[in-house]
Formats: structure tokens, sequence, C-alpha cells
């Protein structure tokens, strides 16, 4: 008899997605399932929309907050009332495709130290479908000496993944990720320290346990760019990413041995993190945060001159004006190569 696998999903004000969401997940070709639907007192239709899809798939449990308890909390609200020892974290927004439980579970209990599961995403804009670029980190994964080609996925613990998240930061999908109860409340779950880098931190304090992870080499998830959501504030914020207050914190505390090289890599990613906020300020006409960024750019690492990222340091104005100027161009050309239909979530 297969193991039952509970899919807790937080929502909050998703009456918009959610029925896109749960069509995708009572798709799915894996069929011992249950789906929580944890509401965090949703002033919108949430709640009417989970109770129909719940009259007609007995799969689908829903549950209210009196009062909203916050994202972290509800992560936790949903995970309590899970059934089953075996828990994906999904989210109300996002689409799945059939096969993502299914894939997911065969490699969650055929590893007795994996601590999660998670699968490559590709991102699309919710206003007009556009998919944008994979993740970078995705076109060499499978040749990291880490990738277990017998399971077709990047499998390791936290010497493996440490130095990577250094070099590429945050890979790892989150709203696909499954785990075990046992997991979740032994590593203390998500809590509130890292606005907007939650997942980071938990994802490190799982390995730091001594569990594995992995990432299944296969796109299953598609994730929903909306302009509200709090990623795409961080990703527009004239400050330092959090995700680097969240590995900052991590690396004074480690106490596994690192090379050089990968503090080198960090301080190229970090150098790199407040290019990304000099650039956000020089595009709110902040200039004091845009100077002093770019100054703190140089101090972490000065990339050579004729390097990309040297050329920002260098001149910044002038590469951040053409930057904007080509963003726009860019959009204007994904929307006439995404014209057509993309192919995922057709049988959404």
């Amino acid at each position: 008899m297969s193991v039952l696998v509970s899919i807790c999903i937080p929502a909050y004000n998703a009456g918009k997605y959610i029925a896109e969401t749960l069509r995708s997940l009572c798709g799915q070709t894996y069929k011992n399932i249950e789906i929580i639907v944890s509401d965090n007192a949703s002033t919108d239709n949430t709640g009417d929309i989970v109770k129909k899809f719940a009259e007609n798939d007995k799969k689908i449990k829903y549950f209210r907050n009196e009062a909203n308890v916050g994202y972290v909390k509800n992560i936790r609200a949903a995970v309590e009332k899970a059934s089953s020892e075996t828990i994906a974290i999904y989210h109300a927004d996002d689409i799945y495709e059939p096969e993502i439980v299914e894939e997911e579970i065969k490699v969650l209990l055929n590893n007795p130290k994996m601590g999660g599961v998670f699968v490559k995403l590709r991102e699309f804009q919710d206003s007009s479908r556009i998919v944008k670029r994979e993740n970078p980190f995705y076109h060499f994964f499978n040749k990291l000496a880490f990738f277990d080609k017998k399971h077709e996925c990047l499998m390791g613990g936290l010497d493996q993944f440490l130095p990577s998240l250094m070099k590429h930061g945050n890979f790892f999908a989150c709203p696909s990720f499954m785990t075990t109860k046992p997991v979740f409340f032994e590593a203390g779950g998500f809590t509130d320290k890292y606005p907007s880098n939650e997942d980071l931190e938990f994802w490190l304090k799982i390995l730091n346990k001594g569990y594995s992870l992995a990432i299944i080499n296969k796109t299953l998830l598609n994730y929903r760019r909306t302009e509200g959501q709090g990623s795409a504030f961080w990703n527009s914020s004239p400050e330092l990413p959090e995700f680097y207050h969240v590995m900052d914190d991590f690396l004074a505390d480690v106490k596994i041995p690192l090379p050089e090289s990968s503090f080198i890599d960090y301080r190229k990613n970090k150098s790199d993190g407040y290019l990304t906020a000099a650039y956000n300020a020089f595009v709110l006409n902040n200039k004091p945060l845009y100077y002093k960024y770019i100054k703190m750019s140089k101090e972490v690492y000065c990339f050579p001159f004729y390097s990309k990222k040297g050329i920002y340091q260098i001149m910044p104005a002038v590469v951040f004006r053409m930057k904007k100027v080509s963003f726009i161009i860019r959009n204007l050309l994904l929307k006439l190569q995404y014209k057509k239909d993309t192919g995922f979530g057709k049988n959404i």
C-alpha cells in the first residue's frame, strides 16, 4: 500500500489563483494524498473556492484561522493538521505538474537520511504567462560531483550544498518542498528571523542536523510571479538581499572546514548582491544608497576591470542606464517570443 502524502498549503487571499493550484494537485499521478488548506483569515473568496472543491473531492480539507497568525505560523498550523508523517509544503498560487508528488516520494522514501526533496521550477509572469529564463544554476548542476545519476537528482549534505549556496545563492525551489514531520520539527521549522528568506534558514538547519537534501532533475513546478508577492518586493529592494544576512550568520557559526575558494566565491556573490541593491537604488533615484552600495561592492570584492561586473563597478551610472533600456526591450521581445502557448499547465 502506498504511503499517504499530506500536501500542506498555507493560504491568504489566494482566491484569484487557488482554483488553478487545486486542479493541478487533484490531478496528480500519485493518488494517495490529502490536501490541507490552512486559510490565514483571508478577506477574499479563498474559503468559498476551497470549500466548493472539497464538496467534490474528499481529499481536500479546509481549515481557517480565526485571526491572521502570519505566514510562518500558518505553515506550522497546516503541518500539525496533516494526517501523515510524510508532508509536502506547496503554495496556493503555483501550478504543479501531475508527476511532482510521485517523483518526490520515490526519492524521499528510498534514502533514510533524506531531509527534503525539491524539483526544478520555471517562473512565469502572472499577467502575461511569459516564461522567464531558467535559473542559471540548473544549466550545469547535473555535472556537479554530488549529482546522483541513479536517481537523476542533485543529492548531498551540508559539505556538498554549502559551497554551491555560497557561489550561486538559494537555488532550492521552496514551493516544491517534501519532507517528513519528524525532520520538520527536529530542525525547528520555518521562523520569522529572516523576512523573505525563511526557507533558506530552514534548509541550512536541516543540513546542519546531518540530513541530506535532493533536487530532482525535472521541471515539475510552475512558479507564478506577481507584482505584489514578497519576492517581487525583495528583488526590487534598494537593500542588500536578505540571503546574505542568513549566510553571514550561518558561516559565522558553521563548524565544517571550507576551502578558501568557497569564501572567494561568496565574496564575489555578495559583491554582486551590492551591485543589485545599487541598481535598485539607482532606479528609485536614491543617490546616497546608490553610492554607498557601489563602494561596498568594491570593498567586498573588486572584479577585474575588463569583466562585466568590473565595468559595473567602474562606471555604474552608464551601465545602469543601459540596463534599464535593455530590460524594457527584453520584456517586449519575450512577449513576442511567448505569444503562443508555452506548454505548461495544459492539463489544468
